[in-house]
């Protein structure tokens, strides 16, 4: 007990310095500029049959803003441990902007991350800086990311660096490019690893207003992605729908099977399909299939659950805010309920004021314990 009190007591100190500190780095620039002062109080917890009362969750935020620089400070508490520390700066210095992280892990005493990242943009070019420097120094990199567009035509490229062994680890490259009186936006993408080479291709075609299926207020879209990876191919077309009140959007998923031969083609399976539908964004209604068991985590989310359908509804609260209500029913194989429903989820979203909301959460599954979540956030 004594222990735990003289660490709590260390924490605490660690913790005042903090703000401290937080305050004092923003405090030369106070004498020149208005200080807008503000912060986050939000929570989770959790309640189950057991029964059990869990804090999950615990977060603090403070901020002060001055002309051209923010600096905050973040606490989080998870599970009863006080597992994060978190010290942020934003400069903006003419062109540049800087923003820095330093971060800790209390519950272990130990240091976590630092990282920055550094922005400048030169004649429509934007060049940017990420370096990511955590406890474990082998996960150390160093990001440089270009990006830019000329007319109708937009790139950006990046490439990541190890630090630790100064090394290539990845790059990533991007274009679109879209023709306004063609009504057709073309998109590609291409991504390379330090151990396999190439990792993955993806291009994406959309053509807006097709013909025969728009007319009136009713307007229809077609957008086709293929995702080319190493242990997969994927096609995902869409047909998007749309009027002045609705909006639906229906997504079938294949994949190609592919020969032994280069550029040879055994067949296309499918293996889910996505549906998409709202009213006013008043009213939403999803649903999904997954066709393969090993497809259920992707598409449900759950690996145990090969469909759902749900449901969004907004409405107007104050403050220029919405009460949020949600209701989904998974379905599984093996379910013991009717028409295999697996899992009931339910949640509630309720503003409070302006910068006040809460949250209530619950899953219900067939063959485990219900749980319930009360949340909430608070900025002031």
């Amino acid at each position: 007990m004594q222990t735990q009190r003289r660490r709590g007591c260390r924490w605490l100190a660690l913790l005042s310095a903090g703000l401290a500190a937080c305050f004092a780095t923003g405090g030369l620039d106070a004498r020149s500029a208005d200080l807008d002062v503000s912060g986050t109080f939000a929570g989770l917890i959790e309640i189950t049959p057991a029964p059990s009362f869990d804090a999950e969750r615990f977060l603090f935020g403070l901020s002060v803003r001055g002309d051209g620089w923010l600096t905050s400070l973040r606490a989080t508490m998870f599970d009863g441990d006080f597992s994060y520390l978190g010290f942020s700066d934003y400069r903006q210095l003419g062109p540049v902007s800087l923003r820095s992280i330093l971060a800790f892990d209390p519950s272990a005493g130990e240091f976590s991350y630092f990282s920055n990242l550094s922005r400048i943009r030169v004649e429509g070019i934007g060049f940017a800086n990420y370096i990511y420097y955590p406890r474990l120094q082998d996960q150390a990199y160093d990001q440089i990311t270009v990006d830019g567009a000329s007319g109708a035509f937009r790139w950006r490229a990046a490439v990541r660096a190890s630090l630790c062994d100064l090394a290539f680890d990845s790059a990533n490259l991007r274009a679109d490019w879209e023709c306004l009186p063609c009504r057709l936006l073309f998109g590609t993408s291409l991504s390379f690893e330090r151990d396999t080479g190439f990792e993955s291709a993806r291009v994406t075609m959309s053509y807006r207003e097709l013909p025969y299926l728009t007319f009136g207020s009713l307007t229809t879209d077609f957008v086709m992605t293929i995702d080319w990876g190493l242990d997969e191919k994927t096609v995902s077309p869409e047909l998007r729908t749309r009027s002045v009140r609705t909006a639906v959007c229906l997504t079938p998923l294949f994949e190609f099977e592919l020969g032994a031969e280069p550029l040879s083609l055994d067949g296309v399976s499918a293996y889910g399909i996505r549906l998409e539908a709202s009213l006013e964004d008043a009213i939403e209604f999803y649903a999904g299939t997954s066709f393969a068991e090993a497809r259920n985590a992707e598409l449900m989310g759950f690996a145990d659950y090969f469909e759902v359908f749900g449901l969004r509804v907004r409405r107007p609260a104050c403050c220029g805010a919405d009460h949020l209500i949600e209701v989904a029913f998974y379905f599984s194989v093996d379910s013991p309920w009717a028409f295999d429903i697996g899992m009931l989820t339910a949640g509630v979203e309720i503003p409070l004021a302006a910068r006040g909301r809460w949250v209530l959460e619950m899953d219900y599954p067939a063959d485990a314990d219900w749980a319930i979540r009360i949340g909430w956030e608070w900025d002031f």
